[in-house]
């Protein structure tokens, strides 16, 4: 089963790890890429379908964000992680 893409999210994350992080847009590409693909291979092996959960997660709140992973820098690279 090839896993799809939600390129859009990926695009956003990308852009708010580069504003963010004050990280290259490069590298800021390549974790959000990194990040989604670890979420997918994680969905197939608990055996979730991560396109029905994320359409029926936007069809319960339509107004809800993107959900973003800024790994565990934010704002001035701070770290504030677990």
């Amino acid at each position: 089963m090839n896993p799809t893409y939600n390129k859009m999210k990926i695009m956003s994350n990308a852009w708010y790890l580069h504003r963010s992080l004050h990280m290259t847009f490069a590298a800021a590409l390549r974790k959000a890429w990194a990040d989604e693909k670890r979420r997918n291979i994680a969905a197939m092996i608990e055996g979730r379908n991560l396109a029905e959960e994320d359409a029926a997660a936007q069809a319960a709140n339509p107004w809800r964000p993107i959900a973003v992973v800024a790994g565990y820098y934010g704002d001035a690279n701070r770290y504030y992680g677990d």
